[in-house]
């Protein structure tokens, strides 16, 4: 399984917003329709179908309770996230919460990405922002990212 490509769909008034049928079909039976919405790092949403949310949920029970950091790291974590599900029409309904972290309304407009097992929901603007960084940023960002494999 693995989400791609884009699409941008509009937010209505009750703060749904579709997921592109070819991303639907690209889940495994086992996530039911069924997502984890996470903010975390990126300043748009990630959406993580149940399944694999269950396998990062595995990673982070093997951390150290003991450690502050740890314990820090998780409760940020899990205090941003949001069980969603699709309805029959195929959208996602995103709370106040997280569309407001994500820089998103009612009425607006979201682009959604696929990105390899998750799914992302961003502020147009925002991504147009952060992807339209200088060439030569660009070059240097791949080069660290795949230069050693």
């Amino acid at each position: 399984m693995a989400f791609r490509g884009q699409a941008e769909y509009s937010i209505d008034s009750k703060g749904r917003v579709a997921i592109p049928a070819k991303m639907r079909a690209a889940m495994s039976e086992a996530a039911g329709g069924r997502f984890v919405a996470l903010y975390s790092w990126d300043p748009g949403l990630h959406l993580y179908p149940v399944d694999v949310w269950a396998e990062k949920e595995a990673d982070l029970k093997r951390l150290n309770q003991y450690r502050a950091e740890n314990r820090e790291a998780i409760r940020r974590l899990f205090m941003n996230t949001e069980d969603v599900e699709l309805d029959s029409q195929g959208r996602i309904t995103l709370t106040k919460t997280l569309l407001e972290k994500a820089n998103l309304t009612v009425s607006s407009s979201a682009r959604i990405l696929g990105a390899g097992e998750r799914i992302e929901i961003w502020n147009p603007a925002v991504l147009d922002d952060s992807i339209n960084r200088p060439s030569e940023q660009s070059e240097l960002l791949i080069d660290r990212t795949f230069g050693g494999l």
